[in-house]
């Protein structure tokens, strides 16, 4: 990818436009990852987020014009750049990729499944039953597990 640098947003946005679900997942599967979530506490009901970093914000830049529900935040202490998304944000964006994706493909699968069980934005502050937070406890350990492997 080019650098921003100079470029204007008709260019940036052609860029973004070229963006394909295949160069995603290999992006994905370099820089990316689906994290789980604890605010609160152990015993709360955990969350899947999205995330992918690099140091330079390039392609970050260009996903999220063409993600909107990424937003870019960094630099960091250690210069890295990162884009995130969380909740059901997600599931448009794994299930984009999922057919693609090689070595994070059970952890794209896992986030599809906990994203699909979070509440809509309508129902956010109804309670979850304690099944479904049963299950999304299950999910994260699992990717959790997963991901200790990588």
């Amino acid at each position: 990818m080019e650098n921003l640098a100079g470029q204007d947003m008709g260019e940036l946005l052609e860029l973004a436009i070229r963006i394909t679900p295949q160069w995603l997942a290999g992006f994905f599967d370099g820089d990316g990852s689906v994290g789980v979530s604890n605010r609160g506490g152990r015993n709360r009901c955990p969350g899947v987020t999205v995330q992918m970093s690099q140091k330079d914000p390039t392609s970050l830049v260009l996903i999220s014009l063409k993600y909107p529900e990424f937003i870019l935040q960094g630099p960091h202490k250690n210069g890295v750049h990162y884009i995130q998304a969380s909740g059901r944000e997600c599931v448009e964006f794994l299930e984009l990729i999922k057919d693609y994706v090689i070595c994070k493909k059970k952890q794209v699968e896992y986030g599809i499944e906990m994203a699909k069980l979070t509440n809509t934005p309508l129902a956010h502050n109804r309670r979850l039953s304690d099944e479904v937070i049963e299950v999304r406890k299950k999910i994260g350990n699992e990717i959790q597990r997963l991901n200790n492997t990588l």
